[in-house]
């Protein structure tokens, strides 16, 4: 039980680290923005706006992002995702599925966490590089399925 509690505080801590992270920075360049603004002759904020969706599609949001902040609003994010799911994962897989004295698999349930963050983060990356059709993300999630369904018959023919 030990773990379900270190899980669950681990999630609380990146959470908190992300919640942090998404309200006092910025994924974006200021540099960069001011720049594409003077270009595109965006004179208010309104009108950036206006304009934020047509570089959403055609892909210039990469040229307005800070690589750094954005990578690392991601990992964050993740890990709170994948500890998150680890907790849930580890709770109902000991009180439902393992005896009194068993431990919960932590391995499981870290990388089933992880196979899932792959497919958020890949819908978020299709969406920035406006890619995000249902069949790409369908791939993704068909990959994750895959890769499970191979380590559980690498794991049963190692017993």
């Amino acid at each position: 039980m030990r773990r379900v509690i270190i899980a669950l505080f681990l999630s609380f801590l990146f959470i908190g680290i992300g919640l942090y992270i998404s309200s006092n920075t910025s994924p974006f360049s200021l540099d960069n923005v001011k720049r594409i603004a003077q270009t595109d002759n965006l004179l208010t904020d309104q009108a950036f706006f206006l304009k934020f969706g047509d570089y959403l599609s055609n892909g210039f949001i990469w040229d307005m992002l800070d690589i750094k902040q954005f990578n690392s609003w991601v990992v964050v994010w993740s890990l709170g995702t994948i500890s998150l799911f680890s907790f849930f994962h580890l709770l109902i897989d000991k009180l439902f599925f393992r005896k009194f004295y068993e431990e919960p698999s932590i391995f499981d349930a870290v990388r089933r966490g992880f196979l899932i963050v792959i497919i958020f983060i890949g819908a978020i990356y299709l969406r920035l590089i406006n890619g995000l059709v249902w069949y790409n993300v369908a791939s993704i999630a068909l990959l994750s399925f895959c890769i499970e369904i191979f380590y559980l018959n690498l794991r049963r023919k190692k017993s």
